[in-house]
């Protein structure tokens, strides 16, 4: 350990800071007492006083009581392989497929009561998303309009990437839509809650600021941080840049609970406040899966009949090698347990069960139903050791000591732990690169496929078929969150996507009763047909008190789309209905030219081909 003393001695840059700021020498010994001192001849001994000035200042932000914990693991480090004596299988519940008519119709009656609230994990850098830019014209076959006008850029965050694949509506937009159609529809919003971090947080609030959002109500939206821990290196040292930076990171995605139940400056915590609000669940995913389908009426009827605190969302594990957490019970005292691929015996995890699939198939997908009165923060932390940093010129191998929201299982009663498991293509699309496995390129192919499905269950026909699309639809929730919605609104039927067209609809209204779209819509080889209202549930009238909310017809948007309307070969047609505009596209109208065409608010337009 270095003394403030000889840290004066061996530094004359620090000695002549504290001899400007004689309030730093009171924190200096504070680091020296706590074995935090070694920083100073290790990273910032040819720091100028300026940058030595940067490190006091973030160093009082510094949590001594969690970096000893972080040192006593990096001391002490686990080396556990989990057995057949350790560990035993957990099944889904077969009551959930004996009652899922009954979970469903709870599920959407406890979403019109108003008792839940949606999280998204937003606060990771996407280190690994990020690191191959280059890739992102490969990640699919054709640019969606936002990569089309150029409005991507590396260094956002992963919540701002366009990942549509029509639109490019980025993850954020495509939860907010989610989540408010099923408000609108059932009367009641449910709160939207982001936990961002200090490396995402200020670029994602001015991102949701000018975003369109379909008049979301902002009050609606909770935006807080995670806490912010730092790395230290192999040692169990600080780690510090030549300009005196620390090197942070957040505290993991388990940092949740600690971050709901934190005060905010009126008081209230977020916990306490989504509470007041009649809240009494929430449900947790990651920024990234864009099938987390939130809402999912059946999965949240099961967590309230079982009386669960905490549910955990899984899919079937088919692959032993699959890096994935799975979901097991600890034969000591019966818990339920994430316990991550890397612990567990390589012949406990391909160890098949009567049915010829894997015993342990209970995949964990970080997609979590918490009882708001079961959030505890006392999470244990895990250690993750070898990530490399840039200080200075060269790398140094970095440690941290994180949570994980999962975890909080080893906290509650185990009899209040569930399992709800999901289709993986329906409720599990994690996209972490831009090509290969889990990236941009498989969750196009996946997004692009279920809509080729619905397509063809409403009686329509895309080029390559429902499996292998070849043309490429998307449609906003605002159309309705079932294939009946869609039907209702005349989606599909005798509809014809050619190889390569592109298609996207954003419609919620029609023009008097008459439903916005008709049979036989045609898309030629490689045509597009964009089509989006910018109000298309108008004014939305939102009461934040108790989180009331109603479409205003009059003030939507409104289309006709005739029947067998053609969008020739080739041909863009780009058509957006702004405020209450009105348009009409007449039976049988063929595009042969591609063009844009803006409809202002309270303007009535009638297009009959090109």
């Amino acid at each position: 350990m270095h003394d403030a003393r000889s840290l004066r001695s061996s530094l004359p840059s620090l000695a002549v800071l504290l001899e400007e700021k004689p309030e730093y020498a009171k924190f200096l010994d504070k680091l020296a007492d706590e074995g935090s001192s070694r920083v100073f001849p290790k990273y910032l001994a040819k720091a100028t006083p300026d940058a030595l000035s940067r490190f006091f200042e973030e160093a009082v932000g510094l949590d001594f009581d969690h970096i000893r914990r972080h040192r006593h693991a990096l001391a002490n480090p686990i080396h556990e392989v989990l057995t057949a004596k350790d560990l035993e299988a957990v099944k889904a519940d077969p009551s959930q497929y004996e009652r899922r008519a009954e979970d469903a119709a709870d599920g959407l009656r406890s979403i019109r009561d108003g008792r839940w609230a949606v999280l998204i994990f937003a606060g990771g850098a996407g280190t690994r998303f990020n690191s191959r830019w280059e890739q992102i014209t490969q990640a699919t076959p054709s640019l969606n309009e936002r990569m089309r006008r150029g409005k991507v850029a590396r260094n956002d965050p992963k919540g701002v990437f366009p990942i549509s694949p029509v639109e490019g509506l980025s993850f954020y937009q495509r939860f907010i839509a989610e989540v408010l159609e099923t408000g609108v529809s059932f009367g009641r919003l449910p709160p939207i809650l982001i936990m961002t971090s200090h490396v995402t947080h200020d670029r994602t609030e001015e991102y949701l600021a000018e975003a369109e959002l379909w008049s979301l109500p902002s009050q609606a939206v909770f935006l807080f941080r995670q806490d912010r821990i730092p790395r230290l290196d192999h040692d169990g040292d600080l780690l510090a840049r030549s300009d005196g930076s620390l090197i942070w990171t957040g505290n993991g995605h388990g940092g949740v609970f600690g971050a709901l139940a934190k005060p905010r400056k009126n008081g209230l915590s977020v916990a306490e406040r989504v509470a007041s609000l009649g809240v009494k669940h929430i449900i947790m995913g990651n920024v990234d899966n864009t099938a987390f389908s939130p809402l999912w009426p059946e999965r949240l009827g099961y967590h309230l009949r079982t009386k669960a605190d905490f549910t955990l969302s899984v899919v079937k594990r088919s692959d032993p090698k699959e890096k994935v957490g799975m979901a097991c019970r600890r034969k000591t005292d019966g818990r339920i347990e994430v316990i991550e691929y890397s612990v567990l015996d390589p012949e406990l995890s391909a160890a098949p069960d009567p049915a010829g699939g894997l015993l342990f198939d209970a995949a964990h997908i970080n997609t979590n139903l918490l009882r708001l009165s079961a959030l505890r923060t006392d999470l244990p932390g895990t250690l993750y050791t070898g990530k490399p940093v840039a200080v200075g010129c060269h790398e140094v191998d970095s440690s941290t000591f994180e949570m994980l929201n999962q975890h909080l299982c080893a906290r509650l009663d185990p009899e209040r732990i569930r399992l709800y498991e999901g289709e993986r293509r329906e409720i599990f699309m994690p996209t972490k690169a831009l090509i290969g496995e889990d990236s941009v390129q498989t969750t196009f192919a996946l997004e692009t496929a279920r809509a080729a499905r619905e397509i063809a269950a409403l009686g329509g026909e895309v080029a390559g078929g429902p499996d292998l699309p070849q043309a490429w639809a998307e449609f906003h929730p605002c159309l309705g969150a079932t294939v009946e919605e869609k039907r209702a609104r005349g989606i599909g039927k005798g509809w014809r996507l050619e190889q390569g067209s592109r298609l996207y609809l954003c419609v919620r209204r029609g023009l008097g009763e008459i439903p916005p779209f008709a049979p036989g819509l045609q898309l030629g080889e490689n045509s597009t047909f964009i089509l989006r209202c910018e109000r298309p549930y108008g004014r939305l009238t939102y009461h934040p008190d108790n989180r009331t909310v109603a479409e205003h017809v009059i003030s939507a948007g409104k289309v006709r789309v005739g029947a067998n309307v053609r969008i020739a070969a080739g041909a863009r047609v780009v058509l957006d209905v702004l405020g209450d505009g009105r348009l009409a596209i007449p039976d049988g109208a063929v595009f042969h030219q591609g063009f844009e065409r803006v409809i202002a608010p309270g303007e009535i337009a009638t297009l009959t081909g090109a």
